[in-house]
């Protein structure tokens, strides 16, 4: 897919090239928000994290890999 969007891309002007640069900014933005958003709907999401940091801190660790 990537190798016939490349073939599209030059035969394009630079008009229609900075449409396309736009749109592609546009989608990676709410691809990004999007995943903010599931994440911030974790319940306890920040209590979560903040223990965790504590946790390593403090040396408070699990070695997942034995």
């Amino acid at each position: 897919m990537q190798q016939k969007i490349q073939q599209y891309i030059q035969t394009l002007s630079v008009e229609n090239l900075k449409m396309i640069l736009e749109f592609a900014a546009y989608l990676s933005d709410k691809e990004s928000e999007k995943a903010t958003q599931e994440i911030r709907a974790i319940p306890n999401i920040m209590e979560h994290l903040k223990e965790a940091e504590m946790d390593l801190q403090s040396g408070c660790l699990i070695d997942w890999e034995s």
